[in-house]
């Protein structure tokens, strides 16, 4: 594949807001500009950045399907077979008076709704007995090319390539039974699971003042996937594709050209690519609901109101600890519930 073919490009308006938001001009660009205005440039900026990546995306997704990619693979070393596994992965280990409160939470939850599934977790070290990446993955990580939480998106894509599972980011919560849910979400249709956006989502603007760097139901937003949480059997072709392009992108690349590229990536190849692999759309704002209210006053019949919509919960570490869990909140029951 020819060089010029592989690399990302930046919208050019981009290049020019990045260097704006920096110093010395930031000072001049978003201070003295009104907050409205300077927001909504941002989001144009961020709309026009998105497009750049996804035609870049797509000309990697064209050359993979011609054959003109390198096929660069990943190894398992453990026969895991007929084993129904959760996985898991926290960097530096998983000592638990170390970890983060909510990961601590999280933790626990998962212990407790498992069901019949075991959970493998991860860190640095016990990742290698697991998984044999190129030698360029381990290289970038090294020197800092690629921080962890990417890295992590090229984790849970070959754990579950190479053995399958369910995948399941630190800051998820759990209220009831993975087994109970891998049923209801499909999985059997299309072999993997992943909430979306779905268009018949009520509330939008609630959402989108929540959260307004990830939900958007505009038409031009191509962030529509959400992969915290990834239901997959072994060797399911769209993971498998997904895997082997994150590869191909990092076999290439240094820098990532969008916080989500990874949703982008999703978006081209189950849009244009592969649409008859495409699994259910599960409306991504219900793992979201619980956490909209974690500092709201606690009330059992609006948690079950949540959890009788789902059982599993996207919770952030960002500002959140013990230190300022609110009396009687959402999070002060569940602190109390699983005695964090």
């Amino acid at each position: 594949m020819e060089n010029n073919r592989i690399k990302f490009s930046n919208s050019k308006f981009y290049e020019i807001n990045r260097m704006l938001n920096k110093k010395p001009w930031k000072y001049i660009y978003k201070e003295l500009m009104p907050k409205s205005l300077y927001k909504r440039i941002q989001t144009k900026m961020d709309f026009l950045q998105q497009e750049a990546v996804a035609e870049s995306w797509d000309r990697i997704i064209e050359a993979y399907f011609e054959g003109k990619t390198e096929k660069i693979e990943v190894f398992p070393k453990k026969n895991l077979a007929g084993r129904k596994i959760i996985w898991q992965y926290w960097g530096t280990g998983w000592e638990y008076g170390k970890l983060p409160d909510i990961v601590k939470l999280c933790y626990k939850s998962a212990d407790k709704y498992k069901g019949n599934y075991e959970i493998i977790r991860l860190d640095n070290e016990n990742m290698k007995e697991y998984i044999e990446f190129p030698e360029f993955v381990m290289e970038k990580i090294e020197n800092g090319n690629m921080g962890y939480t990417h890295f992590s998106d090229l984790l849970r894509l070959a754990l579950l390539d190479s053995y399958g599972g369910v995948w399941l980011d630190a800051s998820i919560l759990m209220t009831g039974s993975l087994s109970e849910y891998s049923a209801s979400a499909g999985i059997e249709n299309k072999g993997y699971f992943m909430f979306q956006r779905s268009d018949s989502t009520e509330n939008k603007e609630f959402w989108e003042k929540l959260n307004s760097d990830y939900f958007s139901w505009d038409k031009r937003n191509k962030v529509r996937v959400l992969n915290s949480v990834i239901f997959s059997e072994k060797n399911n072709k769209m993971i498998h594709s997904l895997l082997e392009l994150m590869l191909t992108f990092w076999k290439n690349e240094s820098e990532i050209p969008h916080y989500f590229f990874f949703q982008i990536l999703y978006h081209e190849l189950a849009g244009k690519y592969m649409p008859e692999e495409k699994c259910k759309i599960i409306d991504d704002t219900l793992p979201h609901i619980l956490f909209s209210r974690w500092n709201k006053r606690f009330s059992e019949m609006e948690l079950s109101r949540i959890t009788d919509k789902t059982s599993i919960h996207k919770l952030t570490q960002k500002g959140i600890s013990k230190g300022n869990c609110i009396p009687d909140s959402f999070y002060d029951y569940f602190n109390k519930k699983f005695d964090v």
